[in-house]
């Protein structure tokens, strides 16, 4: 870690390309988080309808996360 790391970190410059990406029209400001690859396939057996998270932009944040639902994050 860095010194400019860290204070891009904290002051949330980090997420700039992010938002960048979203004035872009690439991703929304509220839509699915990315999952870990490993989990991915897990969960495309284990839920149904998995794979339709896929059908919409990822998100800056969560759906839950903006109605102030946590469980496990990975």
């Amino acid at each position: 870690r860095t010194k400019i790391g860290k204070v891009m970190r904290a002051t949330s410059m980090d997420e700039l390309p992010q938002l960048i990406n979203v004035i872009k029209g690439e991703m929304s400001l509220v839509g699915p988080r990315p999952e870990r690859p490993e989990y991915v396939d897990l969960f495309n057996i284990q839920i149904a309808r998995y794979g339709d998270r896929h059908r919409v932009k990822a998100g800056i944040t969560g759906w839950a996360q903006v109605h102030g639902l946590r469980g496990q994050t990975s």
